[in-house]
């Protein structure tokens, strides 16, 4: 969760589905805000899952909406760690 001004400005859900694997889901972020939110939440993400000791992430959206494609496959193909197909 990000917060700013006692105000949640965006949010992921991370539920662990299986002993080390975890889904991550519902990134919700304030219209209002800038669309940035999402990279930060991204990027503590993995710190937060290997804490508790995740070695698998599943993460299922539309790949055909432009939010999902900004905020999924463009922000994985910009850190270099994982290839992605369509």
């Amino acid at each position: 969760m990000i917060l700013q001004n006692k105000k949640t400005v965006g949010h992921l859900q991370i539920d662990r589905v299986y002993p080390d694997t975890w889904c991550a889901h519902s990134l919700a972020i304030d219209p209002d805000i800038s669309k940035v939110v999402g990279k930060e939440i991204y990027s503590v993400t993995a710190d937060v899952l290997s804490a508790e000791g995740a070695h698998y992430i599943l993460s299922m959206f539309d790949s055909k909406k432009a939010w999902n494609q900004r905020n999924y496959f463009d922000f994985v193909k910009n850190t270099g760690l994982v290839r992605t197909t369509k």
